[in-house]
């Protein structure tokens, strides 16, 4: 079968809808596919990561109802070409568990250092709003790896 002739956006949302309907754990066994290692569909919507193959897996089958979804033994050649189909697509594709490099490090330590230093002087700010910038300049980061070790808000005493 060839995934690269899957070419809506439709059906890769529709993919995206049943995994958050049914969980990650059910939508991978019925599928059959393993946690993804390097490669996660973001939804630039929501932040939320997906495991790429087993979300077009799933999108061949919502395209194609009579061929049906495409399981782990029918994609070769690697995430590089589910990351291709995603992206010709309009979506988003990160690399998840590759090590930060200089520049990311040096943005994200200056947001959390800036944060610090407006809740000393008692400045208020919008963490969100300041984890979406900073998301955007780190594209390769999944909200979650950008929002650990971000200082808590602390709660209005008043």
């Amino acid at each position: 079968m060839n995934f690269k002739k899957l070419q809506t956006s439709t059906a890769v949302y529709a993919a995206i809808q049943e995994f958050d309907r049914v969980g990650r754990t059910a939508f991978l066994e019925k599928y059959g596919f393993g946690t993804s290692r390097e490669y996660m569909l973001r939804d630039r919507r929501t932040g939320k990561l997906y495991d790429s193959e087993a979300i077009v897996g799933a999108a061949y089958g919502y395209a194609f109802p009579g061929e049906g979804p495409l399981r782990a033994a029918d994609f070769s050649g690697g995430e590089a070409t589910v990351e291709r189909v995603l992206l010709d697509l309009g979506f988003e594709v990160v690399r998840v568990g590759q090590d930060w490099t200089t520049d990311e490090v040096a943005e994200t330590v200056e947001s959390y250092f800036e944060m610090l230093r407006l809740e000393s002087l008692g400045i208020a700010y919008n963490k969100s709003e300041r984890n979406e910038r900073l998301r955007i300049k780190l594209p390769a980061r999944s909200n979650a790896s950008i929002e650990l070790g971000r200082p808590p808000r602390k709660p209005d005493t008043r």
